[in-house]
């Protein structure tokens, strides 16, 4: 398991935060405290932090011809709050998404690179990488997270919408 050190961070600050709040405003420094502190980080950061690999036991049906050339661990957008998290399958003609929590090979979102209406690479305010938009000719629009890969996704992306024109 990988450690996140900003969600450590948080978790500490926010147990010597909760526990001054309770103290009617005074903060106790001890060793035991020191040790929750560091507790409390150390799960905040291992509840937090999210795996970026892609689950290698799917196998996506393919079709004739088709041959996976990556596989990226992702989070569309769904609704307004909601994202789910699974395998995005970019082939030589189609791209396709796979929810995690389903477990099956059936796509949940597949369209062909001739479907690409508009491709943004979006930057956000409080996150160090950006997200990519995604409008179809239908005027669906996808909002896909690659975490650290997102700039490796959108230059996949890129190629293929240079191919198709």
């Amino acid at each position: 398991m990988k450690i996140n050190y900003t969600y450590f961070i948080v978790g500490f600050l926010l147990f010597f935060l909760i526990k001054f709040f309770l103290n009617d405003f005074t903060l106790d420094y001890s060793i035991s405290n020191f040790l929750w502190a560091l507790l409390a980080g150390l799960l905040t950061s291992l509840l937090m932090s999210k795996s970026n690999k892609p689950i290698k036991d799917l196998n996506l049906d393919l079709k004739q011809g088709e041959e996976i050339q990556s596989v990226f661990y992702v989070s569309i957008k769904q609704t307004k709050f909601h994202w789910i998290y699974g395998n995005l399958y970019v082939t030589n003609k189609r791209i396709c998404f796979v929810d995690k929590l389903k477990g099956n090979q059936q796509c949940n979102y597949d369209f062909q690179f001739n479907d690409i209406k508009e491709l943004l690479l979006l930057p956000q305010k409080f996150l160090k990488s950006e997200r990519i938009k995604i409008n179809t000719t239908k005027n669906e629009v996808f909002y896909v997270n690659a975490f650290e890969n997102n700039k490796q996704l959108y230059g996949q992306f890129e190629t293929k919408q240079a191919i198709k024109s």
